[in-house]
């Protein structure tokens, strides 16, 4: 065969048929449109984010009139605010050793049925509530 027989049956080098090229616009505009759903995704979670951190610090402020205890370095306490702030720490793990055990309970304890035919389960301070 001659050489234009041979390049016709196997086609020339960078050269591409519409059915190919269509595919592959194809494929870009898939990719493209699932990389623009995920970037808008996380520009949804960037703003929820940034309106936690901003209820975070309006609480903070209502909280704390003025620079709180957990703001200042460490290095720069006496030892007796360092004491002072230990025990403030130890006092909150305390309160949230205690309200993690008080909801684990409360997400183990079995609803029970009253004799009024509905079911009940118990809160957080081992009171009945009725459903």
């Amino acid at each position: 065969p001659s050489v234009a027989a041979v390049i016709d049956r196997v086609g020339r080098p960078g050269m591409l048929d519409a059915a190919t090229i269509r595919d592959a616009e194809a494929h870009q505009e898939s990719v493209l449109r699932d990389l623009n759903k995920q970037y808008s995704d996380l520009l949804n979670q960037l703003e929820a984010e940034k309106k936690r951190g901003e209820k975070l610090q309006q609480m903070k402020k209502e909280y704390c009139q003025g620079p709180c205890w957990f703001d200042v370095p460490f290095n720069e306490l006496s030892f007796e605010e360092l004491q002072i702030q230990r025990a403030a720490m130890e006092e909150l793990m305390g309160k949230l050793l205690k309200h993690t055990q008080q909801r684990l309970a409360q997400a183990s304890a079995p609803s029970v049925t009253d004799p009024a035919g509905g079911s009940s389960s118990v809160d957080p301070h081992g009171h009945t509530v009725g459903h």
